[in-house]
């Protein structure tokens, strides 16, 4: 039963945003049937994963937490608001909700089921879509997170990623991979793969031609970027858009890192750690920072999103006058570190100026977010001579001998 008594933590990706993504965890007592199916789910309970509904485990609030980075992290490049906090009943071009809890006996198949495009017609029944986490590993987060991430994109205009022949025979409706060992479409089925992402593919064939859809041109259609959905149309633009460039993208416009550029060896001698987060809006996108090094040993890294990372990242490092020293994009694996998605590089460093540019590998779907970190060495004091020490000294002693001399005379 639902309970005013359930507290879900109040967690918001991106709150400045209009379009709210509402992920709802405490349960719904919902009124009346839901859209046009004559279905009724009626009392739907929270969130659970030890068959108690009443209240959340600390092992239940981790799930939460890891299924709203997850959502947060798949919807990281657009103008959207994915949050837990109620934004109110769903509003047509403002807000959709997912209710996440129990099963589909009231709709009768499914881990979970919302409507197409409903974000732009949503209203109370519409605009409400649903996972079920019993039928999803019992709540096990990455399933419950995939689910969410699939019909959210459903009610933003999503179609299925379908597999087919050549001939164009549906093979399934769902596509269970993409071109490497680690990935499958979000708008497929992406429980078995290690990372889901947007996907530039079929939905279906007709008049002997296939239909494709790009995910990531719907997802970020609005009234200045119109996207041409083979279904849809121009009409059922989503209207958020991308998120606006968070960093610049060249060395004139690169952003200082904190305490870099410029700062005082005395000041601040080492050893520390740069670091700063940011998000990779589109595969051709670069976010650029600025940072100086004392001379040493220096290791810079990306890392990916700690939950459902997208991102496949590119490190590019340069010089003061902006030459490349180094272009770094581990190959994907799945026995490679953080599965070849972060990228790191370790060197020698003479004292100066850097530049590090964090970067899409340049596939489609390769977007997200980022933390860049930069470990520096402790900066080392060039300490004067012996022969220098005593000559320095000595005119201080002889002033201060004839200091006190001086004095007395006047």
């Amino acid at each position: 039963m639902p309970s005013s008594s359930l507290a879900v933590p109040a967690f918001s990706s991106r709150p400045q945003a209009t379009a709210k993504l509402f992920l709802d965890f405490d349960g719904i007592a919902f009124e009346g049937t839901w859209g046009n199916t004559g279905r009724a789910p009626g009392v739907v309970p929270a969130y659970a994963n030890d068959g108690n509904t009443s209240s959340f485990t600390a092992s239940e609030l981790n799930s939460i937490s890891e299924i709203y980075q997850r959502v947060a992290e798949a919807f990281s490049p657009f103008n959207v608001d994915v949050t837990t906090v109620d934004p109110g009943t769903p509003t047509a071009g403002q807000s959709v909700r997912i209710v996440i809890g129990g099963n589909n006996a009231w709709y009768g198949g499914g881990g979970g089921v919302a409507y197409i495009a409903s974000y732009t017609y949503a209203n109370y029944s519409f605009g409400t879509a649903w996972v079920f986490p019993d039928n999803l590993g019992g709540g096990n987060p990455k399933f419950v997170a995939d689910a969410t991430i699939h019909e959210a994109g459903h009610t933003f205009g999503l179609y299925h990623q379908q597999q087919r022949n050549a001939d164009g025979t549906l093979v399934s409706e769902y596509r269970s991979a993409e071109n490497d060992a680690i990935s499958a479409p979000n708008m497929g089925v992406a429980y078995y793969r290690d990372r889901g992402v947007w996907s530039n593919g079929t939905i279906g064939y007709e008049n002997n031609q296939f239909i494709n859809q790009d995910d990531l041109a719907q997802l970020g259609s609005s009234a200045s970027s119109p996207y041409n959905h083979p279904r849809l149309g121009t009409g059922y633009a989503n209207g958020f858009g991308l998120r606006a460039d968070d960093f610049g993208g060249s060395i004139a416009g690169a952003t200082p890192l904190p305490n870099s550029p410029g700062e005082s060896i005395f000041s601040s001698p080492g050893p520390r750690v740069l670091s700063i987060s940011g998000v990779i809006e589109r595969v051709t996108d670069v976010d650029m920072f600025s940072f100086s090094v004392f001379g040493g040993d220096v290791t810079i890294r990306v890392d990916n999103a700690p939950f459902g990372a997208m991102l496949d990242a590119r490190l590019l490092l340069y010089n003061s006058t902006g030459a490349l020293l180094a272009s770094v994009d581990p190959a994907i694996s799945t026995s490679t570190a953080g599965l070849g998605l972060d990228a790191w590089w370790t060197g020698p460093l003479d004292a100066g100026l850097y530049y590090v540019g964090v970067g899409s590998a340049g596939n489609y779907g390769d977007v997200g977010q980022y933390t860049l970190s930069i470990m520096l060495p402790f900066a080392t004091v060039p300490e004067p001579a012996s022969a220098a020490i005593a000559l320095s000294v000595l005119p201080l002693l002889c002033r201060r001998r004839a200091g006190p001399a001086y004095t007395r005379g006047l």
